[in-house]
């Protein structure tokens, strides 16, 4: 499997359903709670949400805890790109600061240039194209 998630056309059957397998592993016997495994204790994940959310942001925010990965909720309305800084810019920082993977959701679909800009840098989509933004990007 690639090291992005950046979309499931990307992604074999075979692939899912070994991801389907895994999250299943996950589930405890009520399906209320979820099995905490400490499996990335040296990963760092960063969300940079350019949108709103609730749902998608707080499970990936409660998926990283739960696999023992430290999780950055990255503030978009108190951050440099309000200033004119490049979504770029920033993930660049975020790689010199030791972040492995970055969530984004943003309106346009910039990912996949991402991906390819910062191939050091691990990916996961969690939804774009919805609508015009005002995050000033370079892609």
């Amino acid at each position: 499997m690639s090291q992005n998630l950046l979309n499931l056309a990307h992604l074999k059957e075979q692939d899912i359903l070994e991801l389907i397998e895994l999250a299943n592993n996950f589930k405890s016997e009520d399906l209320i709670e979820y099995r905490h495994e400490n499996l990335f204790p040296d990963k760092k994940v960063a969300s940079i949400f350019c949108e709103p959310s609730t749902r998608t942001k707080l499970s990936f925010e409660i998926a990283a805890c739960n696999l023992g990965a430290k999780f950055i909720d990255f503030n978009i309305e108190n951050s440099s790109i309000q200033k004119g800084e490049t979504l770029e810019d920033t993930i660049e920082a975020m790689m010199l600061m030791g972040i492995d993977l970055c969530i984004l959701r943003h309106s346009d679909s910039t990912i996949h240039d991402l991906a390819k800009v910062f191939p050091e840098m691990q990916f996961i989509n969690a939804g774009e194209g919805s609508t015009g933004s005002s995050i000033p990007s370079s892609a």
